[in-house]
């Protein structure tokens, strides 16, 4: 096999690359604060599908940042789910996940020579993971358990 590789694209040497909207560094994983800023400034939502891209921006990117991610989003993905659009909950969790992305951690880098740790927790409605390496997240896991009837 023959690699290409384009110069202006490298980095070597670097105490910290940027690298899809994250910053990686030897402090660990971060999220770039322009990043944060253009979900900071984000309007509020004022149809389904603007709820979509919102959601779609935060979970698909961020959710490995924020502690109880799906609980927070929980009145966005239940909206989207059953209908209606407006109401105080909505409001509430939209303004409630902008908040929480402008104090995310810095994920610590995992060192496979280490031990690890993992807290989870459990609800009717979903379940939450952390994966901890020297009192430190490495990540966070977050899923909304199904209804069934």
């Amino acid at each position: 096999m023959n690699y290409m590789l384009i110069k202006k694209k490298c980095s070597f040497a670097k105490s910290r690359v940027e690298y899809l909207g994250h910053i990686i560094s030897g402090n660990g994983v971060e999220v770039d604060s322009e990043e944060i800023r253009s979900i900071v400034e984000w309007p509020k939502p004022t149809n389904v599908r603007e709820i979509h891209g919102f959601l779609g921006l935060t979970r698909y990117y961020y959710r490995r940042f924020i502690h109880q991610y799906e609980a927070i989003a929980a009145p966005l993905t239940q909206l989207l789910k059953n209908g209606g659009f407006k109401s105080e909950k909505v409001d509430e969790a939209f303004e409630k996940l902008k908040k929480a992305m402008m104090f995310l951690p810095v994920l610590a880098l995992p060192n496979f020579d280490q031990p690890f740790e993992i807290k989870t927790d459990a609800s009717g409605y979903g379940i939450e993971d952390v994966l901890i390496q020297a009192k430190r997240p490495v990540a966070y896991y977050n899923h909304t358990l199904a209804i069934r009837d």
